[in-house]
């Protein structure tokens, strides 16, 4: 990239040259600059966010998902605003994508690389019937 080394050996020990002597005050900078940045970012704490969501998911869904899902968002967030649309498979992606829904409701299918975010968090999320999470912690016990 630069043309140039930025360390040269000196017996057993690595030195800066003259060119990494000069980059070491600007890097520093910009590290100060994105760590103020990622420590700024505010926290997204359910009880006290005011946010509207948009959720896609097709009627197949509804009657199985949406009462208990709509049940812990206004215990957990009672200031966030659920709108839900109606969206066809073919077109979740695409409503994804173009950022009309923020959250896709939908069996587990592979994404297209256009519609993953940035890995920063992995969470997986599991919506199990009460007498099915009873039978699994039990399952768990033995």
């Amino acid at each position: 990239m630069f043309d140039d080394p930025l360390f040269t050996r000196h017996g057993h020990a690595m030195r800066p040259t003259p060119l990494a002597r000069r980059l070491i005050e600007p890097v520093r900078e910009s590290l100060r600059g994105l760590e103020v940045t990622l420590t700024k970012v505010d926290r997204f704490d359910p009880a006290s966010t005011t946010k509207r969501f948009i959720i896609g998911m097709r009627d197949a869904l509804e009657p199985a998902v949406l009462a208990q899902f709509m049940r812990g968002i206004a215990s957990s967030a009672p200031r966030i605003d659920i709108s839900v649309v109606r969206t066809e498979r073919r077109e979740l992606e695409r409503e994804l994508s173009a950022g009309t829904v923020d959250v896709a409701l939908d069996v587990l299918l592979p994404l297209p690389e256009e519609i993953r975010p940035p890995l920063v968090l992995q969470v997986r999320l599991q919506l199990l019937r009460a007498q099915h999470l009873s039978a699994l912690l039990a399952g768990l016990n033995r």
